[in-house]
């Protein structure tokens, strides 16, 4: 899948009118959150990893009294499919923007925390492998959006981060680059430009390759798989893991 780094190579250099009003519409999406059904299970988006498991990116209302708050879940499956197993689960509501896996199989997922008013502490996990357990680095702490983050070729980090807050317009502010290193531990602010040679972190979205989710705002959402050739199929159903 073809990244576009036209972001990281002329964004902050010169943030025009076109890339703020892009970022504002995607603000509207951030504000517009809306509250989940307790046991409701909303997928953001589906990622194959090269062993052959399948990712799927939730935001999910826990069952039970006192549930009040929405979370954040990755959902893993490695049976192509057939079952899933959460191995992650955030309490602050992570909404998992993009991911990226480096050929020997680390696995990089980057998002931002959402509670009332607008997204902040953007944040990267890493898996060094499918038998490791996930770690979680904060990227800065305080209201802001991650716009995007891409590696170089000597595996450190850049993230574009726009600081936000709250004026005449909205929630807005200045995009700042942080540098991370290579397993995205520690993060500072950057003069630098950003590499041309960068690699971009691949959005997620409900697509990828030949994985979808479908129905993603219903109370069942499926996931689908196509072989080559031929059509979609369900290779199953997410289904609320609370009793009636």
């Amino acid at each position: 899948m073809a990244i576009d780094l036209s972001i990281f190579r002329n964004g902050w250099a010169r943030r025009g009118a076109g890339l703020l009003a892009a970022f504002l519409d995607f603000g509207v999406a951030r504000l517009a959150h809306s509250e989940l059904p307790k046991g409701h299970i909303k997928p953001t988006g589906v990622r194959a990893l090269s062993d052959g498991s399948i990712l799927v990116f939730t935001t999910f209302r826990p069952c039970g009294k006192g549930a009040d708050e929405d979370v954040g879940r990755i959902l893993e499956s490695r049976d192509r499919g057939k079952s899933w197993n959460v191995v992650v689960t955030d309490n602050n509501g992570e909404l998992y923007r993009f991911s990226y896996e480096f050929p020997r199989g680390v696995i990089w997922v980057a998002g931002v925390v959402y509670r009332e008013g607008p997204t902040s502490s953007p944040f990267v996990l890493v898996r060094a492998n499918s038998t490791e357990p996930w770690h979680r680095y904060r990227i800065y702490d305080g209201p802001a959006e991650l716009e995007g983050i891409a590696m170089d070729a000597t595996h450190r980090f850049h993230a574009s981060v726009r600081h936000l807050s709250l004026g005449d317009n909205g929630w807005t502010g200045p995009v700042f680059v942080y540098e991370g290193d290579e397993m995205g531990r520690r993060w500072t602010v950057s003069k630098k430009p950003i590499p041309s040679t960068s690699t971009g972190f691949q959005r997620i979205e409900l697509t990828d390759g030949d994985w979808r989710i479908t129905d993603a705002e219903s109370n069942n959402p499926t996931v689908e798989h196509k072989q080559s050739g031929a059509s979609w199929q369900t290779a199953s159903t997410l289904r609320s893991p609370c009793s009636d």
